[in-house]
């Protein structure tokens, strides 16, 4: 850390220390909605000049992110499909190029033992052939894999990284978790449409962050603060949906604390029970907040993170939390969790939703 108190940047797959001042950044970003930057500022109750200079620095680091997300049904997506596999040690890389080449993945992250991916499939015919694909032991042991009609999805959490924050921190409150796959607005197109000056407002929108680090531009300016007037009506009429993402290959540090571990969670749906039923109970009975949740009506993946509490006064008084393995097994069966650490993940592919137009 600096004299300053400011983040020490790192390179990627290293830690990044953060301060005081950073720590309440990264929780005023990652609880953003769509309202001014001026909003997000006074929210954290820094000084202006401290909460610039630590978020410029939070996205040098590589700590957050911008995306741009889009409702299924905007970039021609029927299905959305998630597939965690377990390759052998020696082809994880086979494994993760071989998504990463498809052209409907829009995540692909892996480990020394395996590998995720989020796709975005346009019809069922689609879909059913890269399920032939994984049961035909191209893409390793398949551990989990799940369609979603992204019509009427039942993904109560997607890559929602701000109640993982608030449990590290101390259970300091979110603004708004959980937040789902897009999909409000899902039922009206927009009022132009997406043909015409409407695709190519959609387009710049969703590449807006990859531009601006190809283009050598700040990233910490790639949010809605600045957007032309038919990208910010995407985002007001919910087609588009900005979020501020947690780096996964980045893990930050602060007093002692620690994100070190990422945990797949896959287990059978008891009868009766949905992924967003059980999301109510994870966070009421367990204090959980999975950054991801998706059921498919049978099978269930969560996404979670573990690792060490900063050492603060509050920490260091609090009560013990609550066991999550009673909650978890309420609602699912046949549990299966693969554990990463996240020093070793590597996210070749990060919600490039630009990818499926």
């Amino acid at each position: 850390m600096t004299e300053g108190g400011e983040a020490e940047v790192t390179p990627p797959g290293r830690t990044t220390r953060l301060s005081e001042n950073d720590v309440r950044v990264v929780s005023s970003l990652l609880g953003s909605t769509l309202g001014s930057g001026e909003d997000r500022m006074r929210d954290s109750g820094l000084a202006r000049s401290s909460y610039r200079i630590s978020k410029r620095r939070l996205y040098e680091a590589g700590v957050v992110e911008d995306r741009y997300l889009p409702r299924p049904g905007l970039v021609g997506t029927r299905w959305v499909t998630f597939l965690l596999s377990r390759p052998f040690a020696d082809r994880v890389g086979e494994v993760a190029g071989s998504l990463l080449s498809n052209p409907r993945s829009v995540v692909v992250l892996s480990g020394t033992h395996m590998v995720f991916s989020t796709l975005y499939h346009s019809s069922a015919s689609e879909r059913e052939e890269f399920e032939q694909e994984v049961h035909d032991g191209k893409l390793g042991t398949p551990i989990a894999l799940l369609h979603v009609d992204g019509q009427e999805p039942d993904v109560p959490v997607y890559f929602d990284f701000e109640g993982a924050w608030s449990r590290f921190r101390g259970g300091t409150g979110t603004q708004g978790y959980p937040r789902a796959l897009p999909r409000a607005g899902g039922d009206r197109p927009p009022r132009r449409g997406i043909f015409g000056g409407g695709l190519g407002a959609l387009s710049s929108l969703l590449k807006r962050p990859f531009e601006a680090e190809e283009g050598g531009r700040p990233q910490h300016l790639t949010g809605p603060d600045s957007l032309t007037r038919s990208q910010r009506r995407l985002l007001e009429e919910a087609q588009v949906e900005w979020r501020v993402l947690l780096s996964l290959t980045n893990p930050p540090r602060h007093k002692g604390g620690e994100l070190a571990d990422v945990l797949f969670t896959k287990g059978r749906l008891r009868p009766g029970v949905t992924a967003s039923s059980m999301l109510n109970a994870l966070v009421s009975e367990a204090d959980l907040h999975p950054f991801l949740l998706a059921g498919d009506g049978t099978t269930a993946l969560m996404g979670t993170l573990a690792g060490k509490a900063p050492q603060t006064a509050e920490s260091s008084s609090s009560e013990p939390r609550p066991s999550v393995l009673p909650v978890v097994t309420r609602y699912l069966q046949d549990l299966e969790v693969l554990r990463e650490p996240i020093g070793t993940l590597q996210a070749p592919l990060w919600h490039r939703y630009d990818r499926l137009l």
